[in-house]
């Protein structure tokens, strides 16, 4: 069956939250984070077939011309082992989104199940949707245990931090290392880039995280 392809000027997030709500409505797939994975993966791919591109993120839109809506879409069977790979693809912002989506789709379909006549597919469904919402938000809570070595970001000393004025890059673990890494665009501070890159290199030394570090670091 094919599934649901952005419109011409249809704005990213709009896309996804019609997509979501079309396979929650016809049953499709087995869970929010699948089906917010093949959404997000879907406007992606017409991305590349659109003519133009405006905005970033949830605000980009598409626009297509009618030769571009030709483009060829994926059936259910096809994107059943799409959403674990779409997903490591995701930048941590919109992973939070997605498990935000799936959790808040899954709550909604349970709301609906509640409705009329009570029976046991029902119940075994909603049994079902509830499993998913507890395992989000666990992997919610292992995430958050992975980072600073499961310390509240307020509790780290100074030192733990490459910027200890700032209270910038703290890095405790081995994926504190590549959040860093990640967030240095966005650094205020007077760190040079190259102050930084010593600093969190003999970091990641000390904790055995140098396999963190990007590869061309290691090379030179």
């Amino acid at each position: 069956m094919p599934l649901p392809t952005p419109r011409n000027k249809e704005k990213r997030s709009d896309f996804v939250n019609r997509c979501m709500a079309d396979l929650s409505k016809k049953g499709e797939f087995k869970d929010g984070k699948q089906r917010a994975a093949v959404c997000y993966d879907a406007f992606k791919k017409a991305e590349a077939k659109a003519s133009i591109t405006v905005g970033e993120g949830d605000d980009q839109i598409l626009y297509f011309t009618e030769s571009d809506e030709r483009y060829v879409t994926k059936t259910k069977k096809q994107w059943d082992k799409t959403d674990k790979k779409e997903l490591k693809k995701d930048t941590k912002k919109q992973k939070v989104k997605h498990e935000k989506d799936a959790v808040e789709d899954d709550k909604e379909k349970i709301k609906k199940l509640g409705k009329g006549k009570p029976s046991e597919k029902k119940s075994a469904e909603k049994k079902a949707l509830t499993k998913d919402i507890k395992y989000d938000k666990k992997s919610k809570e292992a995430d958050a245990a992975e980072r600073y070595g499961g310390e509240k970001r307020s509790d780290l000393k100074d030192s733990d931090f490459l910027d200890p004025k700032r209270r910038s890059f703290p890095v405790v673990t081995c994926k504190d290392v590549k959040d860093a890494v990640s967030s240095w665009g966005r650094y205020k501070g007077s760190m040079t880039f190259d102050q930084f890159k010593a600093k969190l290199t003999g970091r990641a030394k000390r904790l055995g995280c140098a396999g963190s570090l990007p590869k061309a670091w290691t090379k030179e």
